[in-house]
């Protein structure tokens, strides 16, 4: 499923997050291997497969980090005059 996904999308990494994250080397390992064996030599010539580092607060700190995005791109729609204050 992981190689269908990458000769789909052509990513860059794969980061494997939360309670599989802690598997580390013993997961992402053979994750990597086979993701490579089965996934087109164009979309893994440059795939990096890791174990996310966030541990229990990756949900938290991506919808801060979502959050912070979306007010970033209001502030500066407003400073251009495309949305109209609320």
């Amino acid at each position: 499923m992981v190689a269908g996904l990458c000769n789909l999308f052509n990513p860059e990494m794969v980061v494997v997050g939360g309670d599989l994250s802690t598997a580390g080397e013993l997961l992402i390992g053979p994750l990597s291997e086979s993701v490579h064996r089965h996934a087109l030599p164009a979309a893994t010539e440059q795939l990096e497969v890791v174990a996310g580092e966030l541990g229990e607060r990756a949900n938290v700190l991506g919808a801060l980090a979502l959050a912070i995005a979306q007010s970033g791109q209001a502030v500066a729609q407003r400073i251009a005059g495309t949305v109209a204050p609320v």
